[in-house]
C-alpha cells in the first residue's frame, strides 16, 4: 500500500512539476518589436580569397521612427561563402544621425537563398524576404545619450531585399531590425 502511495505521489509530483516547467518556458518567450528600417548601398564585392567576399558600403540610410541617419564609411561585409546559395555575414557599419549622433553597429548573421534567390542573384535582379533566409543579430555601441539604451539591448534583423550591384550601378541591402523584448 506504501509503495502505491508513494508511486501516485511521484507520478502527481512529476505532472506538477513538467506543467511548472513548461508554463515558465511559455511565459518567458520573448517578443520582438519593431525599431528600425536601414538600408547600405553596396559597391560590387571585392574577392579577396576563393569563399571571401568584400562588400564596402559607402553609403546608405536608417530610419528609426522620428530619428533618420545615414550609413558612412568605413561600413562593409566581410562575407564568407559557405555554399553557393549559402553566406555568413560579418558586417561592421558606422552611422551618422541627423541629431550628430554617431552609432557603430556590428552583427554576424546567415543567408540561405531559394534556388529563385539564386537565379536572380546571378541575373543581378533583385531579391525580396521570399527569395532567402536571411537573419542578423546587430549590437550597438555609442556614446551618444540620446541612444545609450541600446549599447545594452539585443536585436535581431531581417532582411527585406537585395539588389545586387553591377558594374554600371550601386546595389544595396535593406533590413528591418527588431528590438527582443524580455
Amino acid at each position: 500500500m506504501n509503495k502505491i502511495i508513494t508511486i501516485i505521489l511521484t507520478i502527481v509530483m512529476t505532472l506538477y512539476f513538467c506543467t511548472t516547467i513548461l508554463k515558465a518556458q511559455e511565459a518567458s518567450a520573448p517578443t520582438l518589436t519593431y525599431a528600425m528600417t536601414y538600408q547600405a548601398d553596396l559597391l560590387p564585392p571585392q574577392v579577396v580569397a576563393p569563399n571571401r567576399l568584400v562588400w564596402d558600403a559607402p553609403s546608405g540610410w536608417v530610419k528609426a521612427g522620428d530619428a533618420t541617419g545615414k550609413i558612412i564609411e568605413p561600413s562593409a561585409d566581410w562575407m564568407t561563402v559557405t555554399a553557393p546559395d549559402g553566406f555568413s555575414l560579418d558586417v561592421r557599419a558606422s552611422i551618422l544621425m541627423d541629431d550628430g549622433a554617431q552609432i557603430y553597429v556590428e552583427y554576424k548573421g546567415r543567408v540561405k537563398l531559394t534556388e529563385q534567390g539564386l537565379a536572380k542573384m546571378q541575373a543581378a535582379e533583385l531579391l525580396t524576404s521570399e527569395d532567402f533566409y536571411f537573419v542578423t543579430s546587430p549590437t550597438v555601441m555609442t556614446i551618444a545619450e540620446k541612444y545609450l539604451w541600446m549599447n545594452d539591448r539585443t536585436f535581431v534583423s531581417k532582411g527585406v531585399a537585395f539588389q545586387p550591384p553591377t558594374a554600371e550601378k550601386m546595389g544595396y541591402v535593406r533590413y528591418d531590425v527588431y528590438l527582443v523584448n524580455m
